[in-house]
């Protein structure tokens, strides 16, 4: 999993479930389970980011989310 991909922002919460979650979760979870749930949006939301370091190095993302309908897009 790469942890960064999430965006900080959009996380509203997160639950560490310790031990075998397979009977809920399947069998890849005998170690237990991590749950990140991510906020509701309520408007058209985003953000952008960018990282520069040494000898030319950069790094940038960004993030857009939209509620349509039921239905929350990022």
């Amino acid at each position: 999993m790469k942890w960064d991909m999430i965006p900080i922002e959009t996380i509203g919460k997160i639950e560490i479930l310790r031990g075998k979650g397979s009977l809920k979760y399947g069998d890849d979870a005998g170690g237990g389970v991590i749950l990140i749930t991510t906020r509701k949006i309520q408007r058209l939301t985003g953000n952008l980011r960018f990282h520069a370091g040494n000898h030319g190095t950069w790094s940038g993302n960004m993030n857009i989310g939209k509620n349509v309908g039921r239905m929350d897009v990022a």
